[in-house]
């Protein structure tokens, strides 16, 4: 949940979140390693590499407002909204 930093509670929950490395929302990527490389080549900050989980593969990365956003590539049509990889 993105939320204007002038609500207090926003503040908080934003910080909490940040701190204990959940993302507060995410975004599908049809091709995440390359998605991982441009971004890495425009200074983006990751939490690590991209990481095959199964149905799917997700990195993590710090935006520049304090929020940590999910990448994530799936290879199963229904989640998340998603496309099918390939």
């Amino acid at each position: 949940m993105l939320e204007p930093l002038e609500f207090p509670p926003s503040v908080t929950f934003q910080r909490a979140s940040f701190e204990a490395g959940v993302p507060t929302t995410a975004f599908c990527s049809s091709d995440i390693a390359a998605e991982h490389r441009r971004l890495l080549e425009r200074g983006a900050k990751f939490r690590g590499e991209p990481k095959d989980m199964g149905p799917v593969t997700v990195v993590v990365l710090e935006d520049t407002c304090g929020n940590l956003i999910h990448l994530v590539q799936t290879k199963i049509r229904s989640l998340a909204g998603c496309k099918e990889e390939g």
